[in-house]
């Protein structure tokens, strides 16, 4: 088939005339009938024709006077443009449908090169119920009811309905789509440039631009079936609640070779939303979509299945996952590049509540997210699995919650550390690296980074964060000469992910840090091993001026944990979930100004307590030593 380019151009027009004499040759049987020679109207032609026929429409405006401009009856029948598809209007003056083909209609009704403009999807009662059935309004451009036409180099501009599918309406079908543009329809429920429900059929070098949706679906809406879009560009079209580009129910739809940009949606999903179904992207773009809530490129909800391979998805934004929204849902990611999306929240890339996703050989850089977030979000009811994949540069960490490695994984600060080790297990501060944060980043599991005195400070969100490594960090000559100092503008220490990994700090002062929770230490679906530091002098605005311990399983050994501030809950620790281990450390001098001046227990924390010292510690509401 003659492919549409990305400007708009009907690259096939330029043959029209030479396919128009293939038609005459080889209708020897057939009769050829003109419009307006032969009849004035289309609707006359069609009425005059039989199987095998073809109508050739010469350019022109052509309207009609019923509830359609023209309704093939359900005949095999080529109704054909003799010029260019621009200069063949078919026009229902926002007062009828443009087309309808509602009569069993197969592939052998051709439907080529014509412009269908300005229709209104008005209520007919075609199954004569004596009901105005929602399907019955549908289509403002087309509607097709339990047909198959193909539809071939069409342009659907400016048609609008109140219900589904301003440019085309499709239900039982599977209407073949090639070649044709969907440009500046509206719906005021769903699909604004076309609504397919349970459509089993391809839509091939189609544009679906500058088409809004009150409700869903501002491009377009797929109900069920298996539907297949092959180089297809879907771009600025608009929703004010889901979906700007597509929006997906229970489908099975495979995107190949498209690109999915520049949609917006009020709610969720900018580029795409899925509820249920399988959504399949291949060898795609998903670029510059928004959404002013979640899921700015995709977004995956309610037992859905994505698998997205070879594909780019960057410059997306949300409030929560930028390119990637993945809600009780299954992903699979190959060989993507998902670099420079931006939450306000959380999940600069991706963001997983109750989620399964795994991703393999794929590259997840320059993302940023709210400082309490990363470029990948997950809660502690989803599963992240990386293989064969870096998750780098991104800001301000890299990954939010736990995640599992399989092989030859790189989660650093900078990606050019990702491809370059000097082989070295021991990386001393400041003897190879200027900063501790830079002797992290290069460190692979099971080095240590060894630190020499000094005060050490850092930039970003906090002074030093692990990225989940299993790493032990050790100072030198011990916490009184080794200070890791906050300035009291951002947090000490960030531990996040990697649950299944065990690191160790050891040896160090913590001090100055600010946060809103866990100033000193903030530890999230994480356990490594905090032992030999003193703890002092951090303030939280929220929980835990000294610690923060979020569903995780950290072990506090030999610590001395004081003179730490909470604006809530937790003075010296706060503990929500999880089954961290304090001993032999001495917590004293911390406030609270709620409850927990020493320690806080909440949401089923277990926490083991053996060998401490738990004194003058002040709460304004309830335990001044523990809560909980």
């Amino acid at each position: 088939f003659f492919r549409r380019d990305w400007e708009g151009k009907d690259m096939s027009t330029r043959l029209r005339a030479a396919s128009v004499i293939l038609v005459l040759a080889s209708a020897a049987d057939a009769d050829t009938i003109q419009v307006p020679l032969d009849h004035a109207t289309i609707q006359e032609a069609i009425d005059a024709s039989t199987d095998g026929d073809v109508i050739l429409i010469a350019p022109g405006l052509y309207t009609g006077t019923g509830d359609w401009v023209m309704n093939p009856n359900g005949k095999a029948i080529t109704i054909q443009s003799t010029g260019l598809a621009s200069e063949t209007i078919l026009d229902g003056e926002g007062q009828r449908r443009v087309v309808v083909c509602a009569n069993g209609e197969s592939s052998s009704t051709v439907i080529d090169g014509l412009t269908i403009q300005n229709g209104l999807g008005t209520a007919i009662d075609f199954n004569e119920n004596q009901t105005d059935d929602y399907w019955e309004r549908s289509g403002g451009g087309a509607l097709v009811f339990e047909a198959s036409p193909s539809f071939t180099d069409c342009r659907f501009i400016e048609c609008a309905t109140d219900t589904y599918g301003g440019g085309l309406y499709s239900t039982n079908g599977s209407p073949s789509l090639m070649n044709c543009e969907f440009i500046s329809n509206t719906s005021e429920n769903s699909g604004g440039g076309l609504h397919l429900t349970n459509h089993q059929g391809t839509v091939s070098g189609c544009t679906i631009s500058d088409n809004t949706a009150q409700w869903i679906g501002g491009g377009m809406t797929c109900m069920g079936g298996q539907p297949t879009l092959t180089n297809c560009l879907i771009e600025n079209n608009e929703t004010e609640n889901y979906s700007g580009g597509i929006h997906c129910v229970h489908a099975h739809i495979l995107l190949q070779d498209c690109e999915l940009r520049d949609n917006h949606a009020i709610n969720m999903g900018g580029g795409i939303a899925a509820f249920g179904g399988h959504v399949q992207f291949t060898n795609g773009t998903v670029a510059a979509n928004t959404c002013a809530g979640d899921g700015g490129g995709i977004a995956a909800m309610r037992f859905s299945e994505l698998t997205i391979s070879q594909t780019t998805l960057s410059g997306n934004t949300a409030e929560d996952g930028a390119a990637i929204l993945a809600s009780e849902s299954h992903g699979t990611l190959i060989d993507c590049d998902i670099f420079e999306n931006t939450a306000t929240r959380y999940g600069g890339a991706i963001d997983l509540r109750a989620s399964h996703v795994s991703s393999s050989n794929c590259t997840i850089h320059d993302n940023s997210a709210d400082t309490a977030s990363a470029g990948i979000h997950s809660d502690p009811s989803s599963q992240l699995i990386l293989k064969d994949s870096s998750v780098c540069s991104n800001q301000p960490t890299q990954i939010y919650g736990g995640w599992s490695e399989i092989s030859e994984v790189c989660v650093n600060r900078m990606c050019d550390e990702c491809d370059s080790s000097d082989g070295d297990t021991v990386h001393e501060v400041p003897g190879e690296y200027a900063t501790i944060q830079e002797a992290i980043d290069a460190a692979d599991d099971q080095e240590t980074v060894l630190v020499s005195a000094g005060t050490w400070t850092g930039s970003g969100g906090s002074v030093i964060d692990l990225a989940g490594k299993s790493i032990t960090l050790t100072s030198v000559d011990g916490p009184e000469a080794t200070i890791l100092d906050g300035e009291d503008e951002r947090r000490v220490i960030h531990c996040a992910g990697g649950a299944e990994k065990h690191s160790t700090i050891s040896g160090f002062t913590i001090q100055g840090g600010r946060a809103d929770r866990g100033a000193g230490v903030f530890c999230y679906q994480s356990s490594p091993t905090i032992q030999h530091c003193i703890i002092n002098n951090n303030q939280a605005t929220d929980d835990g001026g000294g610690i923060m311990i979020l569903h995780a399983n950290p072990v506090i050994d030999d610590c001395d944990i004081a003179n730490n501030l909470a604006g809530w809950d937790g003075g010296g620790v706060a503990c929500i979930g999880g089954t961290p281990s304090i001993l032999n450390s001495s917590i004293h001098g911390n406030i609270a100004s709620d409850d927990g001046g020493g320690v806080y227990c909440f949401n089923s924390a277990s926490p083991q307590i053996e060998s401490c010292l738990i004194y003058e510690n002040i709460a304004a509401q309830d335990g001044g030593g523990i809560f909980g």
